[in-house]
């Protein structure tokens, strides 16, 4: 053997490598042991950000649905039904009861509906005013000789809807024979603060399909999104 490969042989030999298999093993393992630790606590954090979002919206939904101001569809009218409504002035008597109606001008309503003895126009005055007693007695003496009054049944249903007396309300509403947005968003209130949910979600999403009026469609929309949220999680728990 030559000089030159004996001293490459010995080169060989003496070779030492920086790190043996078994520290470099012991190394690996060490790191692996962090990740299973670290992977828990994210997890962790995880749960426990669904938990209290869920917890906090829950509570914002139940708050909502447990409140007693429920809108009538009085309170869904938008500023361009105003408009529309001073526009038709024109066209309309002057001092017609129904025009006074739409106006809100509520006092010549009524003094024009004493002098014209109109049971009807002087029930709604009351019933804006707040004389619930009042107003149901003239309402309901006025639907006796005209039962096919739909605007007098509405309004009788809010006088008995204000007073808490819902299913009776319910009853007098269903003899309006019309499948309108408007009454058919009162009778899903009606039947919504009677905590019959259910019945009130399907006519939420009726009055959806058949009303035109952008701002009104919205309002039912998120209506619709409160009961079918507090729904599902009520069922499921």
């Amino acid at each position: 053997m030559s000089i030159v490969a004996k001293s490459l042989k010995r080169l060989k030999e003496n070779k030492k490598p920086k790190f043996s298999v078994s520290s470099s093993k012991n190394i690996g393992f060490g790191l692996s042991g962090y990740l299973p630790v670290l992977y828990g606590l994210l997890f962790f954090l995880f749960v426990v950000i669904v938990i209290v979002y869920g917890y906090t919206t829950s509570a914002s939904v139940k708050k909502r649905l447990n409140s007693t101001n429920y809108p009538s569809i009085s309170s869904l009218k938008t500023k361009f039904e105003t408009k529309k409504a001073m526009a038709l002035n024109v066209k309309m008597q002057p001092k017609g009861l129904e025009n006074l109606l739409i106006l809100k001008r509520f006092d010549e309503m009524f003094k024009l509906a004493e002098k014209e003895n109109n049971l009807k126009y002087e029930g709604i005055y009351y019933f804006e005013k707040g004389d619930l007693d009042k107003s149901y007695g003239m309402l309901k003496k006025y639907l006796e000789k005209h039962k096919n009054d739909s605007e007098a049944s509405v309004y009788l249903s809010f006088v008995l809807y204000k007073k808490g007396d819902y299913d009776t309300a319910l009853k007098v509403l269903n003899t309006v024979k019309t499948d309108s947005c408007e009454l058919t968003v009162d009778k899903a209130i009606l039947y919504e603060a009677s905590k019959d949910f259910h019945k009130a979600l399907r006519l939420y999403k009726k009055s959806y399909m058949n009303c035109g009026n952008p701002a009104v469609k919205d309002k039912i929309e998120k209506k619709i999104i409160v009961l079918e949220y507090f729904l599902r999680n009520r069922d499921e728990s």
